[in-house]
């Protein structure tokens, strides 16, 4: 009983914003044969476009459709559809027949309702004219428009302006449905559809949770698509179904890993970036699976990747530096992969004015922490340009070089590293433009006794 009490509740509704459309003012101003001019393209007037769509003749019919086609084509070109347009009723007519009516016909229909649900206001429009229930019945009649009615669908009900609620989480769960279904014949377009599933899902609350459960059971499926969209490599292909795998942390495998890291070094578009955002889901990840698939397959790959950089120098490389430096500070085993390409960045990085103050800073600290360790500051020491860093990392902030004075005062203590004159001028010349801590400046004239300076 609840049940049709709410469908009640919908259908009220629906003919309440069907009367506000036709009850516009703009309606009646309409109604009055307004010619509109679509540059060399057909004149027709709203009321005759309607009467045309309304003929039993095919031909009309068409020409009706093209007159309709040339004016929503003006109207998605705005980015908001006017409310002349949306008071005109125009499209109802073809939503009620879109069943109704010969493939070329309802092809149209649905691509001229495509172009309005991709606009701002173009999904509550299609919404108020009850295109929904028309969609999803050309979609499980399986005609040859039925990928045209899958795109429309999809965009509506994963619209940002789309409610999320309980009706449509059934209709998105009816995408991933026919999605699936539509797979073997069409794998390009049903992952894009599971994707925007995956975005409706990410609105709701324990929404990958959800959506992990919904596709479960075609995971391997999924994955054999990655394998051959690889093959064949089909860059946008590759990005929707990389952007899957971002809702679905849980299917990531060694042998996932193997086939997609080395995704990165393409010149692709957006694959490199979503590679890098896959790695930063493991990151988040502190024990179980994929942890240990982070530290044993990603850490090690990542590191040793860095030297790419001098033959591919680009913003992606710069990245993944960010994100080795974030990983050792949650994932200590991160430590046993540094390397010298990754300090060799650094370097480059932490002297590079146009980066960041707050990102060089990182990488400073980052540094300083390394020192402590004798393998770490045996790779480090091996830099043409150490002692240049280290200059470079104390001139960034107080702190730093405080911290930096710490760790001076314990080298000389364990004579772990031999320093210049030229390198303690330095730290004083540097030292002079800090207000420096009383701990510090002690620590800082009982290095220069010890050595003399």
């Amino acid at each position: 009983m609840r049940k049709i009490l709410k469908l009640s509740e919908i259908a009220k509704e629906r003919q309440k914003d069907l009367k506000v459309l036709r009850d516009s003012q703009r309606a009646i101003f309409l109604s009055k044969k307004r010619v509109i001019s679509m540059d060399t393209k057909l004149l027709k007037s709203y009321e005759e476009i309607a009467d045309l769509l309304s003929s039993d003749l095919i031909g009309e019919q068409l020409t009706g459709l093209q007159s309709l086609w040339n004016v929503a084509e003006v109207e998605t070109r705005k980015n908001e559809i006017s409310e002349e347009f949306l008071s005109s009723g125009l499209l109802s007519k073809a939503i009620m027949k879109l069943n109704d009516v010969p493939y070329n016909v309802q092809s149209t229909i649905l691509n001229i309702m495509i172009n309005i649900s991709a606009v701002d206001n173009g999904t509550h429009f299609l919404v108020a004219l009850g295109c929904i229930n028309s969609l999803d019945i050309c979609i499980r009649k399986k005609t040859p428009a039925q990928k045209q009615a899958m795109f429309c669908l999809t965009n509506i009900v994963t619209s940002n302006k789309t409610p999320k609620n309980e009706e449509n989480k059934e209709i998105v769960d009816n995408v991933i449905e026919n999605a699936f279904s539509m797979m073997k014949e069409s794998p390009s377009e049903a992952v894009y559809w599971l994707c925007r599933c995956g975005d409706f899902y990410q609105s709701i609350e324990n929404g990958n949770e959800f959506f992990q459960i919904k596709i479960s059971d075609y995971s391997k499926e999924i994955f054999e698509h990655l394998l051959d969209f690889i093959e064949e490599r089909n860059a946008g292909d590759i990005a929707n179904i990389l952007s899957l795998y971002l809702y679905l942390p849980n299917y990531i495998s060694q042998l996932f890993l193997q086939n997609v890291l080395p995704l990165f070094f393409e010149e692709y578009n957006k694959v490199p970036k979503l590679v890098l955002s896959l790695l930063e889901l493991l990151e988040l990840y502190s024990a179980g699976i994929l942890n240990g698939l982070y530290i044993t397959t990603c850490a090690d790959w990542m590191c040793n990747s860095l030297s790419y950089y001098n033959k591919n120098g680009c913003s992606k490389f710069k990245d993944l530096l960010f994100l080795i430096v974030k990983s050792s500070e949650h994932h200590p085993e991160f430590f046993e992969f540094m390397n010298f390409s990754v300090f060799a960045m650094c370097d480059l990085l932490i002297e590079d004015q146009n980066v960041d103050i707050d990102r060089r800073t990182m990488l400073a600290k980052f540094v300083l922490k390394c020192l402590y360790s004798q393998r770490l500051l045996s790779i480090m020491s091996e830099l043409p340009s150490f002692f240049v860093m280290l200059q470079a990392i104390i001139s960034l902030s107080d702190f730093l070089f405080s911290q930096f004075v710490e760790i001076l005062s314990e080298f000389a203590r364990s004579n772990r590293l031999v320093f210049t004159k030229d390198f303690f001028e330095n730290i004083a010349k540097i030292s002079q433009k800090y207000h420096l801590t009383t701990k510090t400046q002690l620590e800082l004239q009982t290095l220069f006794q010890m050595f003399s300076f």
